[in-house]
């Protein structure tokens, strides 16, 4: 069996934390019910979503009737695009303009692709400094007047920086422009106060934060209503049909209910294994520099990039090994070419094959992270032989 000191890819996704399971079982049998039933059964199972739901309002500083529970954060993002980009479309039948960074994950990049390729908006793409980090300046002068939305990432999952959210979210309120984050991989690992952050709109996910797969939720810091992009029926206050995941969004409560709690000691370990990783990797490994910016990251995340390598050839090196590390984001760590992220921060062909993701959490040991290391060191020794 698998040693799970040696899980290196927190950021694709974490094991349920024993007390989320706990909470979640009662609502697989005892407490079955649909909560759009009116009987007993249901009424349980309506108490236990809206539960849910006022602990993810507090915890997110925000009103319940604010929190809209989708099935990922990928389903969150794809909404609050469609909702903008189709609201100004219908009302005045033609295409609004949309900004996004070009390091946005596929949820936001491919989305806005697809809406622009459809005729229904045009993209526009905040630069990048070499730490894939934006600058506010740019997007004051890149909004226009039928700028429809701002979505950017806050903490980016494949080279780990985190934007200036703040900065932007001030900008487009002065202009009166809607703002959306993908907080997926930031609000697993950071607090995050929406009464206090310029933000109208966080996707969120639960897996990422110790909670199962297949819950996320559409976070506004004040009373907005979507368009649904799912039909079908009147839960979630019309804006998202289905029936609820009750154990699934009663888990994802958990989850970021045990973060709130543990967010001191988990943070400072998490940090002192990322710094570690980063400090072992560049004084170990010739030709390695640390991809993303060095302090200004995501606490539990490491990226590099290895000058002459394969990353696909490592990853599976490692896995072999009994490893998991990663080359990017899980959405799309199959294929085979350069990693787009690592040219957009400006790295020259030499660099952009090698890019290795490597995420600490819960499991993580200083054993596990020395033999990581040493073995990480010793493919990359060898695939360089044969370059």
């Amino acid at each position: 069996m698998s040693d799970i000191s040696n899980y290196f890819d927190y950021a694709a996704t974490t094991p349920v934390h024993p007390h989320v399971a706990e909470a979640m079982i009662p609502y697989f049998s005892e407490s079955f019910g649909n909560p759009s039933s009116a009987h007993q059964w249901g009424q349980q199972a309506f108490a236990a979503v809206e539960e849910a739901r006022e602990s993810l309002s507090k915890h997110f500083h925000t009103g319940p009737e604010n929190i809209c529970f989708t099935g990922s954060s990928t389903e969150s993002n794809n909404s609050i695009l469609n909702h903008f980009v189709m609201s100004y479309w219908n009302e005045n039948k033609k295409p609004g303009h949309l900004i996004i960074s070009p390091l946005e994950h596929n949820a936001v990049g491919q989305t806005a692709k697809h809406l622009q390729d459809s005729g229904f908006c045009v993209v526009d793409y905040l630069p990048v400094n070499h730490h894939g980090i934006v600058n506010p300046n740019d997007l004051a002068g890149m909004i226009q007047k039928d700028t429809v939305l701002v979505s950017i990432i806050y903490g980016n999952n494949e080279i780990g920086s985190i934007n200036p959210i703040s900065d932007l979210g001030m900008i487009c309120r002065s202009k009166n422009i809607p703002f959306h984050s993908d907080a997926t991989q930031y609000a697993a690992h950071h607090m995050m106060d929406l009464q206090n952050l310029p933000v109208d709109f966080v996707s969120i996910a639960a897996h990422k934060c110790y909670g199962p797969k297949g819950i996320g939720a559409l976070i506004s810091s004040s009373k907005n209503k979507i368009l649904p992009l799912i039909y079908g029926g009147r839960q979630e206050n019309t804006q998202r049909a289905g029936t609820h995941n009750v154990p699934y969004i009663v888990g994802m409560a958990r989850a970021y209910a045990i973060l709130k709690s543990e967010y001191q000691d988990r943070s400072t370990t998490e940090k002192y294994f990322r710094d570690r990783i980063i400090h072992q990797i560049l004084t170990t490994i010739p030709d390695s520099i640390v991809t993303g910016h060095p302090e200004n990251r995501l606490s539990n995340h490491t990226s590099f990039a290895f000058r002459y390598i394969d990353g696909l050839s490592l990853l599976a090196l490692m896995d072999q090994s009994g490893f998991a590390v990663s080359i990017g984001s899980a959405c799309r760590s199959t294929l085979i070419k350069g990693q787009q992220q690592l040219r957009d921060i400006g790295l020259s062909d030499e660099w952009i094959n090698g890019g290795i993701r490597i995420t600490v959490g819960a499991f993580t040991t200083d054993r596990a992270v020395d033999e990581l290391i040493i073995t990480l060191a010793r493919h990359v020794s060898f695939l360089r032989k044969y370059h």
